[in-house]
């Protein structure tokens, strides 16, 4: 069932946004174009004369294919709304400062030593709530660093894994992360 699903899509589409124009073509029934457009799965969606995708495909990635800024305005926009937790997190619970924290550092610190994209993601995040903070709220920004500074200089002193250390020799060039769906409430 996997034309079907592409076919209402892509028509979905073409009904909202007058911009889109959509044909169908009947493989079965025109195997000249078949040919001429050398079709080896179906369905194949051609978009201006090229090849755009072949097989089962949601209209969410399509909209994701066509609109390449999609991705990066969702993460620009769970960046924000998480700096802005992250640091009442930060300055609310102490969690770099306090002793009574102690234990929650130690168990973030052996977390993020296990696993390269764990660390990844929560160093690059701390280091955006400070940003956010300077920027922000500025009266705050000085907690909010200190607070930061120490919880990275725990996570820093915790010893590595194997797989930490063969993980971070790939770095950034390798993706780590899925972006997470949205949720409708």
């Amino acid at each position: 069932q996997n034309c079907p699903d592409v076919v209402q899509a892509l028509n979905l589409m073409a009904v909202l946004n007058p911009g889109v124009e959509n044909v169908m073509i009947d493989g079965a029934l025109f195997q000249d174009e078949v040919n001429a457009r050398q079709i080896m799965a179906v369905p194949t969606v051609m978009l201006n004369g090229e090849n755009f995708g072949q097989g089962r495909m949601t209209i969410e990635e399509i909209l994701s294919k066509v609109d390449t800024g999609a991705s990066a305005r969702d993460a620009e926009k769970l960046n924000a709304k998480d700096a802005y937790d992250g640091c009442a997190l930060l300055r609310t619970m102490q969690i770099g400062t306090s002793p009574a924290q102690q234990p929650a550092r130690a168990r973030i610190a052996a977390l993020c030593a296990a696993d390269w994209g764990l660390w990844r993601t929560f160093t690059m995040n701390l280091e955006r709530c400070s940003q956010y903070a300077l920027t922000h709220h500025p009266a705050e920004a000085h907690a909010v660093k200190t607070e930061v500074d120490a919880l990275l200089a725990n996570i820093a002193a915790a010893p590595k894994t194997l797989a930490f250390k063969t993980r971070a020799l790939v770095g950034d060039n390798v993706r780590w992360y899925e972006l997470p769906e949205e949720v409708e409430r």
